[in-house]
């Protein structure tokens, strides 16, 4: 056999087994197809039986959600009523709050104007207490200057006494002296009647012993204070004459005595005019 002849018979031969291999395989898939197909088919008999049970349970389902829905509409139809009066509620709402914002506009400012207020008090207050204190601080002084005045009372009111005492004193011995001068001036009239000399019918000189000035007058309280004094032999008790020029102007008697002055009490009963400054004093008698 020649070798073309041998590779031809391999050559069959491995297309043969080829196309067994082929055979077995199509065999095989044909085999699986069919198995594939079965199965298949029971899968879908599985699924159909489930579709009828799930379209089953779809159309109960339609049914109960179609109930839900007419039940629903009513509550959308009642919720819808209930909207509107919701809106209409709500428009009140709105002109409300826009009245209750107006109102609160009105409350701010008036607050603002109270605090403004408020301010101008608290300023007022704090003068107030200012002047508070001021007057408290003058009241104390004025207690202060009431207690001082009260002790200068007392003190004025026991010299008071002590000066009326003594006035009474001096009342009684000016009394003593107005009954003796209207005496002398009788015996002098008439003296001058019968012709004698006053100096024998008196007994005293002519010029007075001491002579001085009037150098000031307290007409309110009495007092005169004259230009002589101790260093001029002046005694308390002594009475000086008052004159101006060549006319009585009336008496006072010595109350306390100084060096080169004295002061000396007025005799009202006896005093016919005001005792003025420079007025000129001399001495009753000796």
């Amino acid at each position: 056999m020649s070798t073309l002849s041998k590779v031809f018979v391999v050559l069959n031969f491995l297309i043969a087994i080829a196309f067994m291999v082929a055979s077995l395989t199509l065999y095989a898939k044909k085999i699986h197809w069919v198995q594939n197909a079965h199965n298949t088919a029971k899968e879908s008999n599985a699924v159909k039986d489930e579709l009828q049970i799930t379209q089953k349970e779809y159309e109960e389902y339609q049914k109960e959600m179609i109930k839900k829905f007419t039940s629903a509409d009513g509550a959308r139809k009642s919720l819808q009523t209930q909207l509107e009066g919701k809106e209409s509620d709500l428009e009140r709402e709105i002109k409300t709050n826009a009245q209750l914002r107006a109102d609160l506009q009105d409350i701010k400012t008036n607050i603002g104007l109270v605090e403004t207020k408020l301010k101008d008090l608290d300023t007022r207050n704090r003068e107030l207490q200012k002047a508070k204190d001021e007057l408290q601080r003058e009241r104390d002084q004025a207690v202060l200057a009431r207690e001082f005045a009260e002790k200068q009372a007392i003190e004025t009111v026991a010299d008071l006494k002590e000066a009326e005492a003594e006035l009474l004193e001096l009342s009684k011995h000016n009394h003593m002296l107005v009954e003796r001068v209207m005496q002398q001036d009788t015996l002098l009239d008439w003296a001058y009647k019968q012709g004698f000399e006053p100096k024998t019918v008196l007994g005293m000189g002519v010029v007075p012993s001491v002579t001085g000035r009037v150098l000031e007058v307290e007409e309110a309280v009495g007092i005169v204070i004259l230009n002589v004094g101790e260093q001029n032999k002046v005694k308390t008790g002594m009475e000086f004459v008052i004159s101006r020029g060549d006319s009585y102007v009336g008496k006072v008697r010595v109350r306390n005595i100084y060096k080169d002055m004295c002061s000396a009490i007025i005799d009202r009963k006896v005093t016919k005019r005001p005792i003025q400054v420079a007025d000129l004093a001399s001495t009753l008698n000796r």
